[in-house]
């Protein structure tokens, strides 16, 4: 008996061996809570929460072991070349394949990627920005093999006398007189840049960029991290990451900044703003384009994208502004 417990207890190390090799597991001490755990991996509480399947992470025990969400870039060996189009606008691309994983970047439907390999329902792409990721192979389109890349053949050089022989049909060129006056080269003109007129609408601005990472951090009141948001603690953060724009923390007073936008010229990065509750502004996003915006939507929710021409954000639409670099 005593020899069948300790095999067992043998064969329940090597497992958790096994296991610990491929992925971090931490175990919770006095104090810790769901975001300090988070904060301290670099991932959001809502991750670290889906990955345990924790149904009251408000609520972790001293002792209680939690299998931290891969944050870390995940390759696998290249195994084929096909084609693959996205079939859903704002297609997660991550680093493994997970829907825990960080998120690398997002694209729209129709975008193409080279599809290099497959892993339990992931298929890892390489986008024509040379970004590799993981996205869910339900949300592609593989249509065959990709073209193989052209490669330009090595072209020969010549090799050239040595200039210390000289051949007698080369000329000897006269040397410059000493008095010969010098002639400067001009300098070449270039485009002066109207830093004043500058606006976000590249797809990948840093705005979006950074606002997109944040995508499913949780609501929380009064909050301004990746710890948490709420609305103008969201927007908040982005300007001043992205732009190093000092806002107030309130959608009323972010109100009153930069210049008001119409609805029909909005723009990637300009703030829209909403009366959600009957008096005035209460509410704030960030627009992102083809008439969506992102936002931390409400207590108990999280950072998400919404529409804004549509439903119940078209009624409370109030107004836009554009801030200036």
């Amino acid at each position: 008996m005593r020899f069948t417990s300790k095999l067992a207890i043998s064969l329940l190390g090597l497992l958790l061996a096994s296991h610990s090799s491929h992925a971090t597991v931490h175990r919770v001490k006095p104090g810790q809570t769901i975001d300090t755990i988070a904060a301290h991996y670099r991932v959001t509480p809502k991750a670290l929460a889906d990955h345990n399947r924790l149904s009251r992470p408000d609520r972790l025990q001293i002792g209680q072991t939690l299998n931290i969400p891969p944050t870390g870039a995940v390759a696998a060996p290249i195994s084929m070349r096909n084609k693959g189009f996205a079939k859903v606008d704002r297609l997660s691309v991550r680093v493994a394949p997970s829907r825990t994983a960080r998120m690398l970047t997002a694209v729209d439907k129709g975008q193409y990627m080279l599809v290099t390999a497959v892993k339990s329902g992931w298929a890892q792409v390489k986008l024509p920005s040379g970004k590799m990721g993981w996205v869910s192979r339900e949300y592609i389109s593989v249509t065959g093999p990709a073209p193989a890349p052209v490669v330009a053949p090595v072209q020969q050089v010549k090799r050239q006398p040595s200039s210390s022989v000289r051949t007698a049909s080369a000329p000897v060129k006269p040397a410059a007189s000493r008095n010969a006056p010098k002639q400067t080269a001009k300098p070449q003109q270039t485009a002066s840049v109207n830093r004043s007129a500058y606006t976000r609408t590249s797809p990948d601005g840093r705005v979006m960029q950074i606002a997109s990472r944040h995508l499913g951090t949780r609501y929380r009141s009064g909050g301004s991290s990746p710890n948490g948001f709420d609305c103008s603690g969201f927007t908040r953060y982005v300007m001043k990451s992205a732009e190093g724009v000092s806002l107030p923390h309130s959608a009323r007073a972010q109100f009153s900044k930069g210049v008001p936008v119409s609805k029909s010229e909005l723009k990637k990065g300009d703030l829209v703003f909403f009366a959600c509750n009957g008096r005035g502004i209460s509410h704030v996003g960030i627009y992102e384009g083809n008439g969506r915006f992102i936002h931390a939507n409400r207590p108990g929710g999280s950072v998400r994208y919404e529409r804004l021409d549509t439903g119940y954000y078209q009624r409370t639409y109030v107004g836009a502004r554009r801030l200036s670099r």
